[in-house]
């Protein structure tokens, strides 16, 4: 049974988890309402102009959508209770979300390879105008802003779904730095301008989209989140704490699951033992603000290693 310090510090934690969840369904519809007016903007530059690349681009900012919703059911689902099913919860849904949102990433990468390919086989005549460029421009405008707000909210809210789903909404500017790039290229005479920066961009996308499923990978595959020796130093500075070891964690980086096992004096009750056990998620509890679950086993010490203990400690405890 939980202390009553460690039973309110773990149910804040579910009610501020919640809380942040529901803050980021707001900020993803939010960005959703945003990508569908830079897609609109991009379709008329587009039709004006008679840029294949700005109405693909434009059609593509229509499908970010899908990140923003994919995102949305992601966290709707992670942010339900544990059950029967699940009993660590769901959060891990938040990860699979993002990893989902890596593959559009990389949808997204094939699109500017292919569209540069196309180009470069076969160039589409473009009408540049100021209109049509200052339309094109503010698209990314608006698309960079969005990525770095919710970049930023993300970071905020430690929601790994938001920082994944910025990279995405950067990624979809910088595809439309592309079509831009071409327009200035047209413009200035320098059609391999396109090309430079569509590799460019290609290679920023690839690191954003290997950066999300590496993350995501953390918490799917349970990588240990924190750093045993740290857990083992706490542990031990309880002084009738002999050792801890199997010390083992998992989650994702808001979310946290700790279990290990600490060695105590066997001439202890059990009772104290269970006290001393408190005392030390407690405190684990304060430490480590990710943590939503922690489990410690207590094992009996061998009848030396007590004595000597005992001898070294004395009989209080830290």
């Amino acid at each position: 049974m939980a202390s009553g310090a460690s039973r309110e510090a773990l149910l804040k934690r579910e009610q501020n988890y919640r809380r942040k969840q529901r803050q980021v369904f707001l900020v993803l519809l939010w960005i959703l309402v945003l990508n569908w007016t830079v897609a609109g903007v991009k379709l008329a530059a587009g039709y004006i102009s008679g840029s294949a690349g700005l109405i693909g681009a434009g059609f593509n900012a229509l499908m970010d959508g899908s990140s923003n919703l994919v995102g949305m059911v992601g966290v709707t689902l992670a942010s339900q209770p544990p059950d029967r099913d699940h009993p660590y919860g769901h959060h891990k849904f938040e990860a699979l979300a993002s990893l989902i949102v890596a593959l559009l990433l990389f949808f997204a990468l094939w699109q500017v390879g292919t569209r540069t390919i196309r180009e470069i086989l076969s160039p589409t005549p473009i009408e540049v105008s100021p209109l049509v460029v200052g339309l094109t421009a503010g698209s990314i405008l608006i698309s960079f802003a969005a990525a770095g707000l919710e970049y930023v909210l993300g970071r905020r809210l430690s929601s790994q779904m938001l920082i994944s789903d910025a990279r995405y909404s950067a990624a979809d500017g910088m595809v439309t730095l592309t079509v831009l790039a071409a327009l200035g290229g047209v413009y200035l005479g320098a059609e391999w301008l396109d090309w430079f920066v569509s590799v460019v961009v290609m290679v920023v996308i690839f690191r954003s989209a290997w950066s999300i499923i590496l993350e995501s990978l953390m918490a799917l595959t349970d990588v240990q989140r924190i750093d045993p020796e740290e857990v083992r130093r706490i542990a031990l500075s309880f002084a009738q704490v002999g050792g801890a070891h199997k010390i083992r964690s998992h989650g994702t980086r808001d979310r946290v699951v700790l279990d290990l096992h600490v060695q105590l004096p066997g001439s202890i009750t059990n009772r104290q033992a269970h006290a001393i056990a408190h005392r030390i998620k407690d405190r684990l509890l304060r430490e480590f603000p990710e943590l939503t679950e922690v489990t410690i086993h207590t094992e009996p010490l061998a009848e030396e290693e007590e004595a000597k203990l005992l001898s070294e400690r004395g009989e209080g405890e830290g």
